[in-house]
């Protein structure tokens, strides 16, 4: 776990409904360290897959643009990957999300 102060969220994570539901700016929350990233780069497949969920975690409203992108450049290699798992509500709910991107 780790410890960051609400005030020090990414903005590409403020835009969620964990972010919405907090209410000091000034406190601190505790999250899971593999649940967390400074900035929102996807430039690999293992980003990609971070960054999906920590999307999930905090729910957040819009896919950011580096996530968007790397889906479109590389939405084979991700179907492929992901197809295994369609029954989980997590791939359910970043494929129903991805569809509805426009491109």
């Amino acid at each position: 776990m780790m410890k960051i102060k609400i005030t020090n969220i990414p903005t590409y994570l403020k835009n969620s409904e964990f972010y919405q539901n907090l209410e000091d700016e000034d406190d601190f929350i505790e999250i899971p360290k593999k649940l967390f990233k400074k900035d929102d780069t996807v430039e690999s497949f293992e980003d990609f897959k971070k960054m999906i969920n920590i999307s999930n975690f905090f729910g957040v409203f819009t896919y950011s643009k580096s996530l968007t992108k790397y889906y479109i450049n590389n939405s084979k290699k991700i179907f492929e990957y992901y197809q295994k798992n369609t029954s989980s509500p997590e791939v359910k709910n970043m494929f129903i999300g991805l569809s509805e991107l426009k491109i």
